[in-house]
């Protein structure tokens, strides 16, 4: 360079240059998630960009990628004969009810599902009974002493039994 009078010169730039920092972030959660770049609650996924004060001077842009699943409820009613293993949990229900489980989704969000049960009792029942000639049982005249049995179908599809065990005294003669 010619300085202003009319001389030669040398001047020297020592110059740093601080690149833009670029960053993004992959996140997978539940339901929702606070960014701690930004302090933003996010209740959807997407792709959420902030441009933030580095500490040269220069902005920096952070990205968040987010991908959320979101907890889940469901409910089923069903109807039983004595007893239920429900599926959800596992548990072994005998008394009609609302019950409910606590569990994980299939994207690992909390979930809950919930039972509206009805158990149909069924029955078994014995009788022993002595009669003379003949016996009248569901509907039907025995004659002959053994064990006879009686099966019934409720509405619901439960099975009960009864069981006669009889003994028919023949009439004497004389």
């Amino acid at each position: 360079l010619v300085n202003a009078q009319g001389c030669d010169s040398t001047a020297t730039l020592d110059l740093t240059i601080s690149d833009e920092a670029f960053g993004s972030e992959d996140v997978t959660a539940c339901d929702e998630y606070t960014w701690a770049a930004n302090g933003v609650n996010y209740t959807e996924g997407g792709s959420f960009s902030v441009v933030l004060p580095g500490s040269q001077g220069c902005d920096s842009t952070a990205t968040l990628n987010l991908t959320l699943y979101y907890s889940t409820s469901g409910s089923e009613t069903v109807g039983a004969c004595d007893s239920l293993v429900w599926a959800a949990n596992g548990n072994t229900y005998t008394a009609s009810g609302t019950y409910t489980a606590d569990l994980l989704n299939a994207q690992g969000c909390d979930s809950t599902a919930t039972l509206f049960l009805t158990i149909y009792p069924t029955t078994h029942q014995t009788t022993e009974a002595s009669a003379c000639v003949s016996y009248e049982w569901e509907g039907e005249t025995l004659v002959a002493s053994g064990t006879y049995e009686h099966t019934t179908t409720s509405p619901e599809g439960c099975v009960s039994t009864s069981t006669l065990i009889l003994s028919i005294t023949p009439p004497t003669t004389g």
